[in-house]
């Protein structure tokens, strides 16, 4: 299938292959390649990624024909609307075809906000010149971040992390404002740095979380699993550490007015967030069980085929891993052709069966 060429947002929202990619991962035009470059027509297709995913929409059998009638009434609603004010700019225009667009593909195509009588806060991501995507929790709860390298961060209420699309070859970077849960996955020739306040945090891959808030007196380092080092973006004094060493169950305060780390201490305090209560070794475990205890970990909404997988029992350690790591241990000791697809915050297994 040939893929199109777009000029406005709404004509990606309403192209059914991409929706496909978007949706279900069925790539039959070529879209992911196509997205990798960096022009103004994919940033523009990779807002209409954003959105799609944004709205969790499942769609109905609604037909293309119904589809573009509905769509027609409305641009003429909103023809009649910019009749009646002509000093609305072009920009502005554009937008409200945009939104137009939005609302009615999910009215339309009975799209839905899962779970949520009203209009559904969402966690948005934007990309800069510089391929820095800027992602944003203004929901109320917690929204899993991917990033390239298989590493994966739950980013709390509040919070954004800012990120390369892409890392280079010898260090990952990423800025951190407020409260998340890193998973990194390991590479010891590419460090993994994590700038948040007035502190950064090097790990080689390991499970830790920071509260870095800019309202906040105090920023916070607490390992769960393996060891990372923390020390100040800044120069420090003569005869100060350069580096102070966390392990396991381990935390740290660095109190931003007097510029100085308290001593670790044991028994990280304040333990809330999901993962960190939850055990990942598993023996002789369901997998439904186990797919329970991924979807309550990272806040994701799963579907497999309970009927096929109902007897399916595994033994394995999922410990210290990024989410894809965990789902592709699950996926390969499974056997019988099971896989995962992950959109948004929607998992879905794929098996015939497991060994």
């Amino acid at each position: 299938m040939q893929r199109k060429h777009h000029l406005l947002l709404e004509d990606y929202l309403q192209d059914p292959s991409f929706r496909r990619w978007v949706r279900e991962g069925i790539d039959d035009a070529g879209w992911e390649q196509w997205m990798k470059s960096d022009t103004e027509e994919t940033r523009l297709a990779r807002e209409a990624q954003l959105v799609l995913l944004a709205m969790n929409f499942k769609e109905t059998d609604v037909s293309e024909l119904e589809t573009e009638d509905a769509l027609q009434a409305t641009w003429q609603k909103i023809n009649n609307v910019e009749a009646q004010a002509p000093v609305v700019k072009w920009k502005q225009f554009a937008r409200m075809l945009a939104a137009a667009a939005v609302l009615l593909l999910a009215v339309g195509l009975g799209w839905h906000f899962l779970n949520q009588p009203q209009i559904r806060e969402v966690a948005t991501e934007e990309l800069s010149e510089g391929k820095i995507a800027v992602r944003r929790n203004n929901t109320k709860t917690p929204v899993l971040v991917m990033l390239e390298d298989g590493s994966s961060v739950i980013l709390q209420p509040g919070s954004q992390l800012d990120y390369p699309t892409v890392f280079n070859e010898t260090e990952r970077k990423v800025s951190l404002t407020g409260e998340a849960f890193f998973e990194i996955s390991k590479n010891p020739s590419r460090p993994f740095f994590v700038y948040a306040n007035e502190i950064v945090t090097r790990v080689v891959g390991t499970s830790f979380r920071i509260k870095a808030y800019s309202n906040q007196p105090d920023v916070e380092v607490i390992v769960r699993t393996g060891q990372v080092k923390v020390s100040r973006k800044n120069p420090v004094e003569a005869g100060s550490p350069q580096e102070i060493s966390l392990h396991p169950n381990e935390s740290i305060r660095f109190v931003r007015h007097e510029a100085t780390f308290e001593k670790p201490v044991i028994a990280a305090p304040n333990v809330t967030v999901p993962i960190e209560q939850l055990q990942f070794d598993f023996e002789d475990t369901p997998i439904s069980k186990i797919l329970e205890t991924i979807a309550l970990a990272y806040g994701l909404k799963v579907t497999y085929p309970e009927e096929v997988l109902k007897n399916c029992y595994l033994s394995t350690s999922l410990s210290d891993l990024p989410l894809q790591h965990k789902l592709k241990i699950i996926c390969e000791s499974a056997g019988g052709e099971t896989r995962y697809e992950l959109l948004g915050d929607q998992l879905t297994i794929y098996s015939n069966g497991c060994n």
